[in-house]
Formats: C-alpha cells, structure tokens, sequence
C-alpha cells in the first residue's frame, strides 16, 4: 500500500465484501489507544490476510478440464483440486466423484482416489454408491468405500459393512471393523467379537479397536482374551479398548499385561487402568514405578494420576528423580492432576532439572495445583532459556490468576516465541487484566495468526461486547476453519452470552462444526450451555453424539456419588475436593450452586 489513502479504500473493500463491521471498531476508536493511521494499520495488517479470495474461477475451471480428461492422471489432479475447494463448492461437483466411483471402466485407482475424497468430505449424498462400492471387484477400492462410510457415519451401511466382514480380503476387513467402530454401530459387536478370531492381525487389531471405540461391555471377556493374542499390537488394542470399555473385571488381567513382554502393551495396560480407576490397581502401579522399562514406569505414573489417589503421593515425589525425562514428566504431571500441595516444594526444585521438557512439565503442574505462594518462581521461570517453559510458567500464572504476574506477562507478549506469546495473552485473559487491554488490542497486530486468536479471547473475556463484531465477522465466512475459530474463542471465553453465537451453527451439516459447538458449550458449563448439549445427545451423528455424552459426563449435580476427584462449582468456579467414592456432591459452599464439572 502506497498511503493511508490506498488502506481506507481497501477498508471499504473489505466492508462490502464482509457486509459486517470490523471487529472492536467501538473500541479501536477511542483514544487514548491508538492513533488514526496505527487504527488504519490494524484493519488493514490483521483482517485482510483472512479474507483474501483465492481465485476460485480458475480452480473449477481446472477441475473441470481436468474432470474430463481421458488419462488416470487428469482424474486423478481432477480429485486433487476437488480436495482443495471450498464446502459449498465441494458439494456443487460432489457428483462428478461419485461419477468416478462408480463407472467401473475407470482405473481402479481413480475409483479408490474418489472413494476416499468422498470420505474426507463427509459427503452423505455418497452413502448409496460407497454401499454399491462395497461390491467392486477391486479390494483397495472396497476398502476405502468402507473407510468412507466409517468417516461419513453412515448409520446405514452398518449392515453392508457387516456383511464385507465375510469378504474374505484381509485389508476390506480390517477396514470394515474400523468403519464399524468409527459409526458405534452396537448391532455389529457380536460380529466383530467372531472377527476376533481372524487369521489376519491387522483384521483382530481393528476389530479390538472397534469394539473399544462402541464401548461394547459384552466384548469384555473376549479382549481379557485378546490380551494373550500372539501379536503384540492386537493385545495393545485390546488393552486400550478394555481401557475404553472401562472395564473393572479387566483389572486383574491388566494388571498381569503390565509383565508383558513387549513394553508397548505393558505401556498401554497402565493406562488402561488408569482409565478404569480402580484403587484396587493402585499397589501393583505403584510397584510399577520401579519397572525396569522407562515407558511402563511413564504409564504407571499417568495411570496413578488419572486414579488421584493420595496413597500414591509419596512414590510420585520419588519418581521426580527418576534417571528418565519423560517418567519425571509423568510424575510432575500426575501430583498435579492428584493436586498434591506435599509435592509443592519438590516441584519447585524440579524447575531447575536439567531437561526442558521436566521444566516445562513442572510449571504447569504447580500452575494447576494453584497454590500462591509458587507465583514467585513462576515469574522466574518467565525468564528460561527454554520456549516452552516460558509458555508453561505463563499459563500457570494464568491458571492462578495472578495480578502480581500481570507486568511481566504483558512484557511477555513480546517474546520472541509465539507460543509465549499466545499462553502470556491467554494469561492476561483468565486473570480479568484491565490494564492489559492496551496491550493485547497491540496484539491483534501479532503476525502469528495464533496469538491474535488467543489476544481476542482474552479481550472478551476481560469484556465479552469488545469481541463481538470480530466473532460475527468469522461467522459469517465460508472456509470452515474461520468459522470453527470463532466457535472455539467463543468456548475459551466461556461467557454466556456466546451462546447465541454458537447455537445456529450447531445444526449445520458439517460434522467438525458440530463438535467444535459442542465442545464450546462444554467449555461455557452454565445450565443453558447444558440445555443445549442435552438436546444435541438426539444428533443424527454418531460422533456427535458420543462427544456429547463424554462432555455431558463431566457434569455433577449436588446430591449425587460422582466418586473421588476435584469439582469446579458452574456459576462462581470453586473447586471442590471429593476425598472418597462414596462421598455425597454438597452445593457450592461459597454460591448454593448445584451444579459442578469434573476438573481433575
């Protein structure tokens, strides 16, 4: 741009184009903030990167030459180009695809390229010709029309993926099983309980995987079974399934997997246990830490955490001066989900290890216990020579709320690292800092696209109206990623009155839309938040439907036995501590509220 002049001009471009106001107009146009030209400068700098068309013409034009092209490698740019368009394009040539997929003249390779592009779109109008694909006489093409079906979660192919588990071509198998578990198709399971016993290991793997995504508590027995399996990646599967089931009759036979010979499946039985969260397990994890092998002694500490049992806090603290870096990380990471104020002055000491990664692992977990008087040594660690141990010490202090922090993380939105940058913003955020709101309108400047995001957050969350014509904006775009960032700042707000943002596009047809709606009411956790999420446990989508349920089991009211762990009250945020299962949920002490989520 030569001068303001030629920025106003393409400010009035990007208005028409947009038919919106640009967001924080109101504000950006008070003084003292800004100047004129700097006001220019951020409209111009920050918004014009994302709205920039691609020349779309030419694109389809392309695809349609290529379309009709008569070689494979003309179909095959042609289902390339297809990948690269937009939804709404996307499902003006849909058809061109299923063209492709279903003339059996065409190379095999271009129906199966065709097969899987109709999968990664989530194309439901495919459905009837992936079913009819199911039957073509090339196994890769059979595969991947089985893959598609899996990724559309397409309810009803659930018996014609049954019935390609008779194909008898081990890669259709194996990718019909996955299909199946990918819908949570439950009148598949006794059918893929018989898969179990396929020749092929890829095919038992699937199946053990399937049954575990459906959560197929009559499978239990058959994956306690499976554990013995010969291949060493089937008994994986079957202990993270058992792990997903939540299987407690398991435990014992995943206790004795924690003395499998292959260290990966000793890995993935602890954490299968930790999953269950059984206290029965708690000894023999405990036992565990002294493995011989680094990444059983990793699990047994992750799966200790995910339990909370106090009992394990000492064995914890010792595991801090394990010889391996990624088992001291697991220990610091497990005090802190166990909220451990003992491990505190050993923690501290651990911001000093000599591994990067300890570090970083250890700021986070005092940032998440919370105590206060950990602030000072979080602010040093601002100052590492470590990236991520500066973002980790941020967010902490974030978590904490910490006013004394707030100079330094606003100094710390200049950091050289960008993801210091993104945490220190999201710090100011959380911490409610109105003398940051100079600071982080600058940084909607940032060129990283990340810290903008994470900079408006914490903007509307400082005050939810200084946001709300920047979300409408995104909104309102067609390339879906904007829109799930809007979506997504609105959930790390988590003010209410964002709801009316999210809830349209929670009936959208695109399936990542709808988790990332989903996910945002989650995060919000006021009663109409959960109305909503109630109501979309009824979606057609299987997918949606089980992330619904798992936010929906993370929610307790007062009165109920949701066993031992750390309850955040819905209206006021405070925490309470359940110390045993047995234990009845009170109302909030500080608010009368009823209402919790489970935080840890």
């Amino acid at each position: 741009m030569k001068n303001n002049n030629d920025k106003i001009k393409s400010i009035d471009t990007i208005k028409e184009y947009t038919k919106s106001d640009l967001f924080l107009e109101d504000l950006l146009s008070k003084p003292p903030f800004f100047k004129d030209e700097n006001r220019i400068g951020i409209y111009f700098d920050l918004l014009s990167p994302l709205i920039e068309k691609d020349n779309v013409t030419s694109e389809e034009e392309r695809f349609l030459r290529f379309i009709q092209g008569k070689s494979k490698s003309d179909k095959l740019n042609a289902i390339d180009t297809f990948k690269g368009f937009t939804r709404e394009i996307q499902k003006m040539y849909t058809k061109y695809l299923i063209d492709l997929l279903n003339n059996n003249k065409e190379y095999s390779d271009v129906r199966n390229s065709a097969a899987s592009a109709l999968g990664e779109i989530g194309a439901k109008k495919a459905v009837p010709y992936l079913i009819k694909a199911l039957k073509d006489g090339n196994d890769f093409v059979r595969s991947s029309a089985a893959s598609a079906l899996g990724e559309i979660s397409a309810e009803k192919a659930v018996l014609d993926l049954i019935e390609a588990l008779e194909d008898g071509k081990d890669v259709v198998l194996s990718s019909a099983a996955s299909a199946l578990g990918e819908i949570g198709a439950e009148k598949a399971v006794p059918y893929l309980i018989e898969t179990l016993k396929d020749d092929n290991d890829s095919v038992r793997m699937s199946a053990a995987s399937a049954l575990g995504k459906i959560g197929a508590g009559k499978a239990v027995p058959y994956l306690i079974e499976a554990l013995k399996d010969d291949n060493n990646y089937v008994r994986m599967s079957a202990a993270s399934a058992l792990g997903e089931i939540g299987a407690e009759k398991a435990v014992p036979y995943l206790i004795e997997a924690l003395k499998d010979e292959d260290y990966d499946v000793r890995k993935y039985a602890a954490s299968a246990l930790g999953r269950i969260n059984s206290e029965k397990t708690v000894l023999y994890l405990i036992k565990a830490l002294k493995n011989d092998n680094d990444s059983v002694r990793m699990s047994a500490a992750s799966a200790l955490g995910e339990i909370g049992t106090e009992n394990a806090v000492p064995y914890l603290i010792e595991a801090l001066k394990d010889d391996n870096n990624y088992v001291r990380m697991s220990a610091a990471s497990a005090l802190s989900i166990i909220g451990s104020e003992e491990a505190i002055p050993y923690l501290i000491e651990t911001l000093k290890d000599d591994s990067n990664y300890v570090r970083s692992s250890a700021a986070s977990a005092l940032g998440i216990i919370g105590s206060e008087e950990t602030i000072p040594y979080l602010i040093e660690a601002l100052k590492d020579e470590n990236g991520d141990v500066r973002s980790s010490a941020a967010s902490a202090l974030g978590i904490i709320g910490s006013e004394e922090a707030i100079p330094y993380l606003i100094e710390a939105l200049k950091d050289e690292n960008g993801d210091v940058r993104i945490y220190a913003a999201s710090a100011l955020g959380k911490i409610g800092a109105d003398k940051a709101i100079p600071y982080l309108i600058e940084a909607l400047k940032d060129d990283n696209d990340y810290v903008r995001m994470s900079a408006a957050s914490a903007l509307g969350k400082i005050n939810f109206e200084n946001i709300v014509s920047f979300i409408q904006m995104l909104l309102r775009k067609e390339f879906i990623p904007e829109r799930i960032a809007a979506i997504k700042i609105l959930g790390n707000i988590g003010n209410e009155l964002g709801i009316i943002y999210i809830i349209p596009h929670l009936y959208e047809e695109f399936v990542k839309i709808k988790l990332a709606c989903v996910e945002a009411l989650g995060e919000i956790e006021t009663e109409k938040a959960l109305k909503y999420l109630h109501i979309s446990i009824n979606d057609k989508n299987f997918k949606v439907r089980k992330k619904v349920r798992e936010i929906l089991s993370m929610f307790f009211s007062a009165g109920k036995n949701p066993g031992k762990g750390r309850y955040k009250c819905s209206k006021c945020g405070r925490i309470v501590v359940m110390d045993n299962n047995t234990d009845t949920l009170p109302p909030c002490p500080s608010c009368d509220n009823a209402e919790f989520k489970k935080v840890g």
